[in-house]
C-alpha cells in the first residue's frame, strides 16, 4: 500500500511537464514560415499536441547551419534564413521560456551537404557542418540557458527519389553516414563537457532504413517513389500515408507521425507517451492553438550572440545562469522530500489508526461476546 501510493504520488513530479518546443531547422520543419511540404502536420506539431506544449518554429525552407559556409551559392541575394540567423531571431523575441520545461529541437543538414558539394565537389569539409550545428547548440545552452535539446540526424539521402538512381547517390550516401558520425562525437563532448545539458540525438537515419527494409511492419507499402510522382492525375488521398516519400526529397505525413511517435516514446523529456492523429488535426484547426506556431522569418544574424560570449567573462556567462537554475532545482528538490515525507506521515498515521480501530473493535466484541456468554 505504502509503495503504490508513493508511486501514485510522488514519483510523476519527478519529470516536468514541457510547456514550450522551439524547434530550428529546414523544410522538414517549416509549418508555414515559408511553405509546408507534406501533407498534414509535421512531426513538430505532433510532438507539441502530445505534450500539450505551445509551438514555435523558426524552421524555414532551404536553410542551412550557415549561409557563409557557402560563399559561391549564397550570397547577399540569398536570403533564406539560416540556423544562426533563426537562433539569434528567436533570442530577439525576448520569449523568455523556463529553460526546465523548455525542449529546443534541431533538425538541419540536407541542404548543406547539397550545397557543400556544389562548392567543393571533391573531398567537402563535412566537418564545417557538424561544427557549425554544434557551435549553435552551445551557443544556446551557454548565452540562454537552454538545458533540454533535441538533435535529429540526417536521413539517408541516397534512399530520396531525387538521388536514388542518380550518378550521386553514393557520394550523398557517404557524406551523410560521415556527418551524422560527426555530429554523435559533437553531441557525445557537448554532454560531457556540460553535466547541465540534456543532448538527445534522434536517429532519423536508422528509422528510415528499417523502413526501407521491412517497410510492411511499419505500415508503408513504398520506399522507393514520391507519392506525386505515382499519382499524377488518379491521387487517392487515403494512400498518401502509405508512402515514405511525399515528393522526391520530402517525407509524407505518415513518416513526420512515425518519427513523432519515436521521440514521444523515447521519454527523454517527458513521460512516454504516443501522438494521437486526432488531437493533432483538432488543435491545428482551432484558430488560437497553442501547437499553430507564429509565423517567424527569421532575418540575417548580426553576431550579436557570438560578440555576447567574446565579451562576457566566461565564468559570468557559465555560473550565473546555472546558480538561478541551481537554486530552481534545489527548491524542487525540497519540495518534493516535503511531499514524500507527508505523504509517509499521513500513510503511517492511516495505518496506525486502522491497526488501532481493529483493536478496539476486537476488544468490544470480546466484551460483548462475555456478556452474551455470561
Amino acid at each position: 500500500m505504502l509503495t503504490s501510493l508513493l508511486s501514485f504520488l510522488f514519483f510523476p513530479a519527478l519529470i516536468l511537464a514541457i510547456e514550450n518546443l522551439v524547434v530550428f531547422g529546414d523544410s522538414y520543419s517549416d509549418v508555414g514560415n515559408f511553405q509546408r511540404w507534406t501533407n498534414g502536420p509535421v512531426w513538430s506539431e505532433h510532438v507539441a499536441a502530445a505534450w500539450n506544449a505551445s509551438l514555435h518554429s523558426f524552421a524555414y525552407s532551404g536553410s542551412v547551419c550557415d549561409n557563409a559556409l557557402y560563399p559561391n551559392t549564397t550570397s547577399i541575394y540569398y536570403n533564406t534564413p539560416s540556423i544562426m540567423d533563426q537562433v539569434e531571431y528567436f533570442y530577439r523575441q525576448e520569449l523568455d521560456f523556463d529553460p526546465s520545461d523548455t525542449v529546443y529541437a534541431f533538425w538541419v543538414g540536407i541542404n548543406d551537404v547539397h550545397l557543400l558539394y556544389k562548392e567543393t565537389p571533391v573531398s567537402p569539409p563535412l566537418d564545417a557542418i557538424s561544427a557549425c550545428l554544434a557551435y549553435q547548440i552551445e551557443t544556446l545552452h551557454r548565452l540562454l540557458n537552454a538545458d533540454k535539446i533535441l538533435l535529429i540526424n540526417l536521413p539517408p539521402m541516397e534512399k530520396m527519389p531525387f538521388f536514388q538512381k542518380s550518378t550521386m547517390a553514393e557520394e550523398r550516401q557517404e557524406a551523410v553516414v560521415e556527418l551524422n558520425r560527426q555530429l554523435r562525437e559533437h553531441a557525445q563532448t557537448l554532454n560531457d563537457n556540460y553535466p547541465r545539458l540534456k543532448l538527445d540525438i534522434i536517429d532519423a537515419h536508422q528509422l528510415l532504413d528499417d523502413i526501407a527494409s521491412d517497410p510492411g511492419s511499419f505500415g508503408f507499402s513504398n520506399t522507393d517513389t514520391a507519392y506525386w510522382d505515382d499519382c499524377e492525375t488518379h491521387c487517392d488521398a487515403k494512400s498518401i500515408d502509405t508512402y515514405v516519400w511525399w515528393d522526391r526529397t520530402h517525407f509524407t505525413g505518415g513518416i513526420h507521425y512515425f518519427l513523432a511517435n519515436v521521440i514521444l516514446r523515447a521519454g527523454s523529456f517527458a513521460p512516454s507517451m504516443s501522438a494521437q492523429k486526432a488531437k493533432t488535426h483538432r488543435l491545428l484547426l482551432t484558430t488560437e492553438s497553442i501547437i499553430r506556431s507564429p509565423i517567424y522569418r527569421a532575418l540575417p544574424h548580426s553576431h550579436l550572440l557570438a560578440d555576447m560570449w567574446d565579451n562576457l567573462d566566461e565564468q559570468e556567462i557559465i555560473l550565473i545562469p546555472y546558480t538561478h537554475a541551481m537554486d530552481r532545482d534545489l527548491e524542487l528538490r525540497h519540495w518534493m522530500l516535503f511531499v514524500v515525507v507527508v505523504t509517509v506521515a499521513m500513510v503511517i498515521t492511516l495505518a496506525v489508526w486502522q491497526y488501532s480501530k481493529r483493536k478496539h473493535t476486537r476488544a468490544n466484541y470480546r466484551s460483548v461476546s462475555e456478556k452474551i456468554e455470561a
